[in-house]
């Protein structure tokens, strides 16, 4: 196994070499590397919470035997986004800044595209999509369920502010990328005139 540096950040992945602070040599970069994990960490508080709308939907709406499928549906959302977040988005831009790779960027943008997608189906608030968002909330007023309701319109705060956070880091990380495509485009111009 790779010695792993004090630097490894988030410690709690020792799996993985992740040396942020060795890595990453600018300091806004770095910035914006943490900001994205914490956006990762937020996904897990975003979903419990999105559990615990459909665990209250369902007990006082619809019931635990429909609820019980949208809870199984919820629990896969936690379990899986979070990590493929990690993976695909945030791993992504952590590779784009360390090796100044712009097929990483890519991969980063377009995961982040997919982030958001998700993040306005949850706002929505389908239940029978897994999600207490907007719509639930509407129907659980509409029908007297305040707890429910409650719940969603926290749940559909969480995940609209979930989503300004990806939409913030996103335009952050495109005014570093097109920066640095117009500076790599003159230091080439510079070469091609220096001969």
């Amino acid at each position: 196994m790779p010695e792993i540096s004090e630097n490894n950040w988030p410690s709690c992945c020792p799996f993985i070499r992740y040396d942020v602070q060795n890595d990453i040599i600018e300091k806004r970069a770095r910035q914006m590397i943490e900001s994205s994990y914490r956006i990762c960490l937020y996904y897990y508080i975003t979903l419990l919470f999105n559990i615990g709308t459909i665990i209250a939907m369902a007990v006082t709406h619809y019931g635990m035997q429909v609820g019980f499928v949208q809870i199984i549906i919820a629990s896969l959302y936690l379990v899986l986004w979070p990590i493929g977040d990690f993976a695909f988005r945030h791993m992504s831009l952590y590779h784009g800044f360390k090796n100044e790779d712009n097929k990483a960027f890519h991969h980063f943008f377009f995961a982040t595209t997919t982030d958001v997608i998700f993040g306005i189906f949850l706002c929505t608030g389908w239940f029978f999509g897994g999600s207490g968002g907007l719509i639930a909330a509407v129907q659980n007023f509409i029908e007297d369920h305040y707890l429910g309701g409650g719940f969603s319109i926290v749940s559909t705060v969480l995940i609209l502010g979930h989503i300004l956070l990806h939409l913030k880091l996103c335009r952050e990380v495109r005014i570093f990328y097109i920066t640095r495509c117009k500076e790599d485009k003159r230091d080439k111009r510079e070469e091609i005139n220096d001969y």
